[in-house]
């Protein structure tokens, strides 16, 4: 496995979290999720054992769907319920109602860069697709080809909070 050029004496921004894996609550599973502002200006997520970093135009769009996501199942901490409100549009949004209400999902291909092996494929960076979305029953997750993670209203709401810090400590001259 190849070492990430970051280090926590590099980043003055790391934000560290214990995500509650909602596929997993009857069985309390957890995973770690951090997010960490790289001296290249690019913003590293880790999920589990799985890191790779986005640019902060990423960053921000999945900040964004989140947002967007949380407020579809009626989250009062959400303020950015309309998809005209996203900076980049770089996602495919789709909202759908089914027998159990109104699910979201936003998808697209994104650049990733300093990533662990599973991730592209043995190389350091590359393309992959990434999905945003609702799960029945009050979910969120983050779908990748290798992996997903689904997570809680709790964690979904840290993740955009965080990834939204992160850009905007990248943004500050």
């Amino acid at each position: 496995m190849k070492l990430h050029p970051t280090s926590k004496a590099s980043s003055d921004f790391r934000l560290c979290r214990e995500f509650d894996c909602w596929r997993g609550l009857d069985f309390d599973e957890k995973y770690k999720c951090a997010i960490e502002v790289l001296p290249s200006a690019r913003i590293m997520i880790e999920l589990d054992i799985v890191k790779f970093s986005v640019t902060p135009e990423v960053a921000l769009e999945i900040s964004s769907c989140l947002r967007e996501a949380l407020a579809i199942n009626g989250d009062e901490k959400s303020d950015q319920s309309d998809g005209e409100n996203r900076p980049t549009g770089l996602f495919k949004i789709r909202r759908t109602t089914g027998i159990r209400g109104l699910q979201y999902s936003a998808s697209g291909e994104i650049t990733i860069g300093d990533a662990t092996e599973d991730v592209c494929e043995g190389s350091p960076s590359g393309t992959t697709s990434i999905v945003v979305c609702t799960i029945e029953g009050g979910g969120y997750e983050l779908v990748f080809p290798f992996m997903c993670y689904s997570f809680t209203e709790d964690d979904a709401f840290w993740l955009s909070e965080g990834l939204f810090r992160a850009c905007q400590k990248i943004a500050k001259p």
